[in-house]
């Protein structure tokens, strides 16, 4: 179709990464699918919210459908006054949006889905107690790799309890000549030190934060190292840490998000996301009350909680 074409040939242009265009053309095909592949939506905003409030009630996943379209007006038809004359009416909706959506989250009440998808602790380890009894000593067996393979996903995401940016990570020894892209990830095995080391480069975040460098914890160095040598072994290649059951193809975002909630329904019989697993890891009752006393704080003082961390609360005030 032209406008999906002209529309990707635009983000192109915007120099943004294949996967965020992938992921925005996906979108603008979920919009059109709904006008059955006709534009002229686009020229009645009023009429175009309320028919994408009807399928979308969530309001996050309703902001996203409302960015499309404003980008779509934005980057095809920057030209037409008409066209961008409507687009202020999507703006000013997608701001009402961003608006609820602070204010729901400002809230800080887990809603039903959240509280029944929540992970325990006991229900980490009992997940890494059974993934570990199914490895078996070979690693010339391709289901016994996909073993190791899932025991040390599983346990590298619930220590980091990060995103799946890691899912695509390089996995190499650590050498003084090692050279490191800038814009890869990498897992980092010393066998001097018998120690895991996370180099992220490449996550969502990246443009605000940087580069990080994560220790991970060392009861998972020697899986990683037959996993290493396995792979050496069976002439995989790639230099990946995680493939996908082929051992040809590198896992992405899409595999990781599935298999997690694949070891979670076969082992608990309950549906968990990545998400639900950060959620539950911020929401300790330890941090929950130190939040509090610390909001209690900022507001006796009459600024905000950003303010209090950022520019009052200094960490060697007490030593």
């Amino acid at each position: 179709m032209e406008i999906i074409k002209k529309f990707e040939e635009e983000l192109i242009k915007e120099e943004l990464k294949p996967k965020t265009i992938k992921n925005y053309i996906s979108d603008l095909n979920t919009v059109l699918d709904i006008f059955d592949y006709t534009i002229n939506f686009i020229n009645t905003p009023q009429e175009t919210i309320k028919i994408l409030k009807d399928h979308y009630p969530n309001v996050k996943t309703l902001a996203t459908k409302i960015n499309i379209i404003i980008m779509l007006l934005k980057l095809n038809y920057k030209d037409d006054e008409e066209l961008q004359k409507c687009n202020k009416e999507y703006l000013v909706f997608r701001n009402q949006l961003k608006n609820e959506n602070e204010e729901y989250y400002k809230q800080k009440i887990a809603n039903p889905k959240q509280i029944e998808q929540a992970m325990t602790q006991e229900d980490i380890e009992k997940i890494k107690s059974v993934l570990l009894s199914r490895i078996k000593y070979a690693t010339k067996n391709r289901v016994n790799i996909i073993n190791i393979r899932n025991y040390l996903f599983f346990a590298f995401i619930t220590f980091l309890h990060s995103r799946t940016d890691f899912i695509k990570s390089k996995l190499v020894l650590d050498k003084p000549k090692n050279k490191y892209d800038k814009d890869t990830n990498y897992i980092v095995l010393n066998k001097r030190e018998l120690s895991i080391k996370y180099l992220q480069n490449d996550y969502k975040t990246a443009k605000t934060y940087g580069s990080k460098s994560h220790d991970i914890n060392n009861e998972t160095f020697k899986l990683f190292i037959k996993l290493f040598n396995a792979y050496k072994k069976l002439g995989v290649l790639g230099g990946y840490a995680f493939y996908q059951n082929d051992l040809i193809k590198p896992m992405n975002s899409d595999n990781a998000s599935k298999l997690f909630h694949e070891i979670c329904m076969d082992i608990l019989g309950k549906s968990v996301t990545i998400q639900s697993l950060r959620i539950a890891y911020a929401s300790s009752p330890e941090d929950i009350e130190a939040i509090e006393r610390i909001n209690k704080k900022s507001n006796q003082m009459g600024h905000n909680l950003q303010t209090h961390t950022g520019i009052y609360m200094k960490t060697n005030m007490n030593k």
